[in-house]
């Protein structure tokens, strides 16, 4: 008796441990959430124009080659540049590319100019860094399928509302190190649906 009752203890802890793993198991199969993958930085045309580390779109080569980038999802903005052009990526971001991160560890105030990523329907995020100081008109215009907004420190000296139409009403707008109460994620929300919507 005390035999068979250890048989069926062992018996029932190995059928628990089996079934626990199993949730694991699937959820680290099938169910992960898609990694950034960057574009290399070779991809884009940077040069130094006014005293500064100048973006100005991508390179012809890749804009001839784009099939050869498919596995790509994701455009990482250089962390040395502090200045992108008008019109750089307008239009012109291939369609395997939804989100655009700027690194938190840009260490110098970035200008834009107008239009810099309008006309990107695959673009469904952002990530904005705290030294983004000012948007100019139209940043992501056109973007349609933009959904979600991340900023790093919401403190712009001068923010064109007009480059986020459509966002606040659909998505997701979070500042994750607001400077005070009035650059939270909630304020900038409110702003950009009085403003922009």
């Amino acid at each position: 008796m005390k035999n068979k009752l250890l048989k069926t203890i062992a018996s029932i802890t190995c059928g628990l441990g089996i079934i626990l793993s199993i949730p694991f198991a699937a959820t680290s199969c099938g169910c992960s959430v898609k990694k950034d993958k960057p574009l290399p930085e070779e991809v884009y045309k940077i040069t130094d124009k006014y005293s500064r580390t100048t973006l100005e779109g991508f390179t012809d080569e890749f804009i001839e080659n784009q099939n050869d980038y498919k596995d790509y999802n994701t455009m990482q903005i250089p962390i040395n540049i502090n200045n992108i052009i008008v019109d750089a990526f307008n239009g012109k971001i291939p369609p395997f590319i939804t989100k655009i991160i700027f690194p938190p560890e840009m260490k110098d105030e970035i200008y834009t100019d107008y239009g810099i990523f309008a006309g990107n329907h695959s673009i469904t995020s952002v990530v904005l860094p705290g030294n983004l100081k000012s948007t100019t008109q139209g940043i992501f215009n056109d973007c349609s399928n933009l959904t979600s907004i991340t900023w790093d420190a919401w403190n712009c000296a001068y923010f064109d509302f007009n480059g986020f139409l459509g966002v606040a009403a659909k998505g997701i707008v979070k500042v994750t190190n607001p400077i005070d109460d009035e650059h939270d994620s909630a304020a900038l929300l409110t702003v950009l649906k009085q403003k922009g919507g």
